[in-house]
């Protein structure tokens, strides 16, 4: 069976492209946090992490993070190989267990933490900074809050529920799941 492509005209592409970010609802329209996250997705379970940008996102779609993470420890794990030379991961399980001990933390409870190496990278962040968001990325650290515009960084195991954590998804239906994604209309205007 041949499918043939969707014609839309350029108004309508205009409609559903303010739809699916959301910018088709009224301006001035108030949003208690309620509304926020029904804007946001059906649901209230949120994780925040970074797309292009800090997100907050469904926490029913956090089983295909796991495959980003999974590719963010590598990457990550190259570029800190480079800065801070091999062996860094022992300062990193240092601060994990002591996320693990003494409950999250911020960035600035951190700023005396020193990994080894001369390379700074990563916007002059401090040494601790760089030890809580390189866990972040892997997915072994998560956002429990913010204080002010400050993370505050606690074990995923933590603040995402078990059930979604222990999810496993395919790879196969990570790459579906994220190319429908893209191309979901359910929530077009």
């Amino acid at each position: 069976m041949s499918s043939s492509p969707l014609v839309v005209s350029a108004a309508h592409a205009r409609r559903l492209t303010l739809g699916l970010t959301g910018l088709a609802t009224p301006p001035r329209r108030r949003l208690n946090v309620d509304g926020l996250l029904a804007l946001i997705e059906d649901r209230a379970d949120l994780f925040e992490h970074w797309t292009h940008d800090a997100s907050v996102i469904p926490t029913v779609f956090y089983p295909y993070w796991k495959h980003r993470f999974a590719r963010d420890r590598q990457a990550t794990t190259e570029r800190f190989h480079r800065w801070h030379g091999k062996g860094f991961e022992a300062d990193i399980e240092r601060v994990l267990d002591h996320i693990g001990a003494n409950g999250a933390v911020m960035s600035r409870e951190l700023a005396g933490e020193r990994l080894p190496g001369a390379a700074r990278g990563w916007w002059e962040w401090h040494d601790g900074k760089i030890a809580l968001e390189y866990p972040w990325h892997s997915g072994r650290l998560a956002i429990a809050k913010r204080d002010g515009f400050q993370k505050v960084y606690d074990l995923a195991e933590r603040v995402i529920p078990e059930a979604v954590r222990a999810a496993d998804v395919a790879p196969a239906d990570y790459v579906n799941w994220a190319c429908g994604a893209a191309l979901d209309l359910r929530h077009a205007g």
